[in-house]
């Protein structure tokens, strides 16, 4: 479990959205992926989470988790189960094959900053064409235009089988909204893949931070990824 990440959304509820300010760095999107790329090795699957002095987030109930599976099932994530609008096939993105899963209560209110949702991505041949700091760097920059974001807004993550960084962008097209974007790769074979995620927040309070410790505590890669 990574507690740097509920610690700055938590500082976003105190200090509130309006002070943020926007950086314009140029980003560009990651180089096209070769036409073969070779088949990566399957990353190291989370082990369970351990129990620390330091008081959890409230557990959300079994019957209000959904897990959810890309349909080729080599990525997983646990959703609330009010997130039942989900796309699960995997795409491109240019050329890139990539593994995806994107979940929200309406899909619609998602894209306009209004609604709840996350989209998780995984690939090997992206691995392939840059580091994950390039790729957070062009997903952050894909939002510069709608949204809030200062440089110190970038964080550490890790947690027991990934490591990688997360941006905060706020307050996107005035909606007073949180986005987390994380990008990151396996600890171990550490060029074999990278991970990417978006989570939107449309109110970031107590339950977005039990949301988002849901999210992160359960994506994974547990087959051989595009």
């Amino acid at each position: 479990m990574n507690k740097k990440i509920y610690i700055a959304l938590a500082m976003l509820i105190i200090a509130g959205l309006a002070c943020s300010t926007t950086d314009d760095p140029t980003s560009a999107p990651p180089p096209a992926a070769p036409t073969n790329a070779p088949a990566a090795t399957v990353a190291p699957t989370k082990a369970p989470a351990q129990p620390t002095a330091a008081p959890a987030a409230t557990k959300a109930p079994a019957s209000t988790v959904t897990t959810l599976k890309n349909k080729s099932g080599v990525i997983t994530l646990d959703v609330p189960s009010s997130w039942n609008q989900v796309l699960n096939d995997d795409t491109k993105l240019g050329d890139i094959p990539t593994a995806r899963i994107i979940a929200s209560p309406n899909l619609k209110d998602y894209d306009a900053y209004t609604g709840p949702g996350v989209e998780f991505y995984a690939s090997a041949s992206l691995a392939k064409m840059g580091g994950f700091i390039q790729v957070l760097d062009a997903m952050r920059g894909a939002y510069l235009t709608d949204c809030k974001y200062s440089s110190k807004d970038r964080y550490d993550y890790a947690d027991d089988a990934f490591e990688g960084k997360f941006d905060i962008v706020t307050d996107c097209k005035g909606t007073g909204n949180a986005l987390i974007i994380l990008s990151g790769r396996p600890k171990q074979q550490k060029t074999a893949l990278l991970v990417f995620m978006v989570v939107n927040f449309p109110k970031p309070d107590d339950k977005a931070v039990d949301t988002l410790k849901l999210l992160l505590d359960s994506f994974d890669v547990t087959g051989q990824l595009p």
